[in-house]
């Protein structure tokens, strides 16, 4: 493949990720109205422990660094209960 055959490959791979985060925070936005509703709070430790479990096993078998991928998960949760916050 040529130089830009694969920045274009990157740059669709990037909008996949980007759809894929505003999918994930609009499940986000809705687990954080059931979770007021009920009267349940934002954070759920075990659940962001599971996560991240999740999170390292699968990176680890698809040989990424854990690092990174715990770093940047870490992000997209924090941003998620951010979310989860609003009205």
């Amino acid at each position: 493949m040529e130089l830009q055959s694969l920045r274009e490959r990157i740059t669709h791979i990037d909008r996949e990720i980007i759809e894929k985060l505003a999918e994930r925070f609009s499940v986000a936005k809705k687990i954080g109205n059931i979770k007021r509703q009920s009267g349940n709070p934002i954070e759920d430790v075990q659940r962001e422990q599971t996560l991240a479990e999740l999170h390292n096993t699968l990176a680890r078998s698809l040989g990424l660094n854990c690092e990174f991928i715990g770093e940047l998960f870490g992000r997209i949760i924090s941003e998620s209960k951010r979310i989860q916050g609003r009205d």
